[in-house]
């Protein structure tokens, strides 16, 4: 089935998978520490969020650092630019931007507390069509089939990262709402397995480029067509996002829905979320992310 489809693409500046400032972390690690998150990407200046942690069982709460020094530097260990704090534990860098293939270090301290440390890399750009859509049933629930084509860098490792989102406009408010639906995958070469073998859907798809590595492919998901009213509707679209990500902005995902599934299972095993930050805890590490727009 052919649709109105119209294409967008962009290197968001805001990871789609939320690195999250307060990120949970095991009951053993109870002495404060600094917390460091930074999604960068090729067209937005350097941010990182700073915090200092707090034991899961105590009452305290984490808290943002105001008061850090934190530096970048290259890959041959050259400062290349020094972090500025701008309010709520927010750090930036104006005017400079990652470039791609390049690996960076960020490095941060901030009295009383241990100096912390965290390399990643900058995916380089890359392309992403709409192969075909329709809609369909599966489960027993009325669904729209999605099969979307990626181009594959061959100089790199890539790991992808597709997730889906409903946006709704309504007609007498004029609010926007916006709903994130399961995923339902059909390709054997996705990771999804890994973070549970039981449940039907995800909040995202994940797909490393093992298989595939320098060319063209085809992956098809669905996702349930029906997940919000239809009523005083005046416009409603779906964007399907596919971001290249680094292995540890990878893992972190990967984990972080793990950790999500689990969470008040009685039985369930623990889940240490992804954590790349030396001597500390957070996240680190780069991403290049495009969308598509469809109208049904």
């Amino acid at each position: 089935m052919k649709n109105s489809i119209y294409f967008f693409a962009i290197l968001s500046a805001s990871i789609f998978l939320s690195c999250e400032k307060d990120l949970p972390f095991p009951e053993q690690d109870v002495q404060p520490t600094l917390v460091l998150n930074g999604a960068f990407n090729l067209d937005s200046i350097w941010t990182v969020h700073i915090s200092e942690s707090a034991p899961v069982n105590g009452n305290s709460q984490p808290t943002d650092v105001v008061g850090a020094t934190a530096v970048l530097k290259d890959e041959s260990g050259q400062t290349i630019g020094s972090f500025r704090h701008q309010e709520g534990g927010t750090y930036l860098i104006p005017d400079l931007k990652p470039e791609a293939g390049r690996r960076y270090r960020v490095e941060a301290s901030a009295p009383g507390l241990p100096s912390i440390s965290a390399e990643s890399y900058q995916p380089a750009a890359f392309n992403f069509t709409l192969s075909d859509t329709d809609k369909g049933v599966f489960l027993d629930f009325p669904v729209i089939f999605i099969d979307l084509e990626i181009e594959d860098n061959a100089d790199e490792t890539n790991y992808y990262l597709i997730e889906v989102e409903k946006v709704i406009e309504l007609t007498e408010t004029e609010e926007v709402y916006r709903f994130v639906p399961y995923l339902y995958v059909f390709d054997q070469n996705t990771e999804n397995d890994e973070i549970d073998t039981e449940s039907a859907g995800f909040e995202r798809i994940y797909l490393p480029d093992e298989t595939f590595n320098g060319r063209k492919y085809t992956t098809r998901l669905a996702v349930e067509e029906d997940i919000a009213p239809e009523e005083n509707q005046i416009n409603s679209e779906w964007i399907i996002r596919v971001s290249s990500v680094s292995e540890d902005l990878y893992k972190y995902a990967k984990t972080l829905e793990r950790y999500n599934l689990s969470n008040g299972e009685l039985f369930a095993e623990p889940v240490e979320i992804h954590n790349n930050v030396k001597d500390g805890l957070g996240v680190f590490g780069g991403q290049c992310t495009k969308e598509v727009r469809i109208k049904f």
